[in-house]
């Protein structure tokens, strides 16, 4: 009788001690489990802090790479036209190299002639520049003559341009810049606004410059009259465009001048500041006595011929 209540007793203390070890290994695994919930997903390899710096670094480095390349690697300066397109120039040399001095503007960029000089390109040629109200412009630039750095508005080689146009082309420009052309009279108003120039011409393998204060040209509401500044024309250049101070211009087709019996540019063949018909007043075209037959032989015979602009 004691044996058996013995053997009970033992049982029952064995299978509490099952009972118990299977609810403390319960409660391990749910508290196992809530754990694993709350900590976020970690791949088997998670980057440490150093390798997080050397990706960061390298990731900067390759921003810093691509920002550079996008970037000029030198400073830019005016060269002849087409030369960073195709690297040529009209009349460019091969062992000159454009834009050694001082970097005053971009490509372009630049004003005028005077400005593309004190760049560093000192070859004739055309060149593009950007007048007022953002207006870009091809023009010829001497830079061979008095200094370099002369705008040209006008020239006259060999006669092969026609000058006998209208007011419209005279407004627009006409010709070859490499050649004979007219800037335009528009180009030629927003270009002289710009600075004080001055005025030279060259005819007759003679340079003159004028001596007046500057050359401004009004806008197209104002016939684009000339002024020339204050002074005396003292000068070979102010006489021969003497008359043409405050006068308005004309064309075959729009006759401003001071003749109420005929138009000049009609007579002469263009267009021209005209104060009065003679042969000191017209420099757009060669004269000849069969345009002037009362004055041969005339005492200015105006053959090759330019009008150029520089500060």
């Amino acid at each position: 009788m004691f044996r058996t209540t013995f053997y009970r007793l033992t049982f029952a203390i064995v299978i509490v001690g099952i009972m118990m070890s299977m609810v403390v290994m319960t409660m391990i695994i749910l508290k196992t489990i809530s754990t694993s919930k709350a900590q976020p997903h970690r791949p088997s390899h998670w980057p440490t802090p150093l390798e997080e710096s050397s990706v960061s670094s390298t990731m900067s480095a390759e921003s810093t790479t691509e920002a550079t390349m996008m970037l000029p690697t030198e400073q830019s300066t005016a060269m002849p036209l087409n030369t960073t397109m195709a690297m040529v120039h009209r009349g460019l040399d091969e062992t000159e190299s454009p834009g050694k001095g001082n970097h005053t503007c971009a490509p372009g960029k630049c004003r005028d002639c005077a400005e593309i000089y004190e760049g560093g390109s000192t070859t004739s040629g055309v060149y593009l520049v950007t007048l007022q109200n953002n207006t870009p412009v091809e023009v010829y630039c001497d830079m061979d003559t008095n200094g370099g750095g002369w705008t040209v508005i006008q020239r006259r080689i060999d006669g092969t341009v026609p000058f006998n146009r209208n007011w419209e082309e005279y407004k627009r420009g006409f010709g070859n810049k490499d050649g004979e052309h007219w800037l335009g009279n528009d180009n030629i108003h927003l270009l002289t606004n710009q600075k004080d120039y001055r005025l030279q011409l060259f005819t007759n393998n003679m340079a003159l410059t004028c001596s007046r204060g500057f050359f401004k040209v009004s806008d197209e509401r104002n016939d684009y009259r000339p002024d020339h500044g204050k002074g005396k024309p003292n000068s070979n250049c102010d006489r021969l465009i003497k008359d043409t101070f405050g006068q308005a211009f004309s064309t075959v087709d729009r006759d401003n001048d001071n003749v109420q019996t005929i138009s000049c540019a009609k007579l002469y063949g263009g267009g021209w500041w005209y104060g009065y018909c003679g042969p000191t007043t017209f420099l757009n075209q060669q004269w000849d006595c069969a345009r002037n037959p009362k004055c041969c032989p005339c005492p200015i015979t105006v053959k090759p011929m330019s009008l150029k602009l520089k500060p």
